[in-house]
């Protein structure tokens, strides 16, 4: 059936080409016509004109399309300069201008994101500067009763403490900084248990337990009445209140806290938080000082992994970490294995504090009894 209706179409078709041709006859005469008349020397004019007309039209629009194109790479040069850096150490300046600009800058903002910065890295020497002068800023502008005022004066201190091992610096600004959110806050906020903790460590490390030990007690009371008893600030309070009967040998004392602590960390934080490492630090020298060293060394490890680990191989903390690792290998008579962690946990230990700070000079102590020990010996 295809087939024959090809066939039929073809013949179809054929049949209408002759009357096609008188569609054409109009056409074809009026051009004829027109023809004729531009033979005629008006008809010669009137076809220059045209001609004229038509070069300028050209003309027109080659001249339009070359100024689109012209346009057009214009914008595609300057889209490729926007998104090519000028220099290959962009990356470099930008950050050395960052720096420099924190370093000079009177913006609260940028001051703030820097010593917060510069905290977690442990770099606390350069953190104290700006911190004062963001503290500065504030009391000028807040007035010296400000929440922000008092926020600012808990870090002041911190830093004080951590970069110069300084009490007679910290303790007046811990203070004020309390008094400031009791006023505003109440006595039992958690901003008021933070400052309640901070000073409560101030005074521990400046061997006033007897100050310390109310402190710390009335900061945990806030934070379980607040936040339960499986908050993770509850946990740095317990913590924090086991180091206190460390200090003061009561280790009967001091161990369930610490354990306490670590089991609200590992569920609430994961075993590899840095809460989780300063338990386990915390634990393993309370088991070093108790002699158990089987149970010492396995957390000491654990805590300067996730120490190295989450805050790198610079850190203060981590140079705290290997200065109780090598004190227990000095303990168990492992010089070799003592000496370099001492000599690695003092070489971070000069970059990022002060020579006088007690953690510096006991780790400098350390090592020179060690090499004492070993020399006694003949090693």
């Amino acid at each position: 059936m295809d087939s024959d209706r090809l066939r039929f179409s073809s013949i179809r078709e054929t049949s209408k080409r002759p009357r096609l041709l008188w569609y054409f006859i109009p056409y074809v005469t009026v051009a004829l016509g027109v023809g004729a008349f531009l033979m005629t020397v008006n008809g010669k004019v009137f076809a220059s004109r045209i001609v004229s007309c038509l070069e300028l039209l050209c003309n027109f629009i080659e001249n339009c399309l070359t100024m689109i194109l012209g346009i057009t790479l214009l914008a595609i040069v300057g889209i490729f300069l926007t998104a090519i850096p000028i220099s290959g150490h962009s990356g470099k300046e930008s950050k050395a201008a960052k720096g420099a600009k924190s370093a000079t800058s009177e913006d609260p903002v940028v001051l703030d994101a820097e010593v917060t910065k510069l905290f977690q890295e442990g770099k606390y020497t350069e953190a104290l500067p700006l911190a004062k002068r963001l503290l500065a800023i504030k009391e000028k502008a807040l007035g010296p009763n400000d929440l922000d005022v008092a926020k600012d004066l808990n870090n002041v201190a911190s830093l004080y403490y951590y970069s110069t091992g300084s009490s007679v610096k910290a303790e007046p600004l811990y203070l004020r900084s309390l008094a400031i959110l009791e006023m505003v806050l109440g006595q039992e906020h958690q901003n008021v248990a933070k400052v309640l903790n901070n000073l409560a460590e101030l005074y521990q490390a400046m061997g006033a337990y007897a100050k310390a030990e109310p402190l710390f007690l009335r900061s945990l009371a806030i934070r379980e009445k607040v936040l339960g008893l499986q908050h993770p600030d509850v946990a740095q309070s317990l913590n924090n209140l086991a180091g206190l009967y460390y200090a003061k040998v009561s280790y009967d004392r001091a161990e369930p806290l610490f354990l306490r602590a670590l089991a609200i960390r590992e569920k609430a934080l994961g075993p590899g938080h840095l809460d989780v490492a300063d338990s386990l630090h915390n634990i393993g020298r309370l088991w070093r000082i108790m002699s158990d060293y089987a149970k010492a060394l396995p957390a000491l490890q654990r805590a300067l992994a996730i120490r190295e680990k989450t805050l790198g191989k610079e850190h203060p903390d981590v140079a705290y970490s290997l200065h109780t690792l090598g004190t227990l290998f000095s303990d168990m008579g492992d010089y070799a294995k003592a000496e370099p962690l001492y000599l690695r946990s003092l070489a971070i230990m000069t970059k990022t504090m002060e020579p006088e700070h007690p953690h510096f000079v006991q780790c400098q102590s350390n090592l020179e009894l060690l090499r004492e020990a070993r020399k006694s010996r003949g090693w």
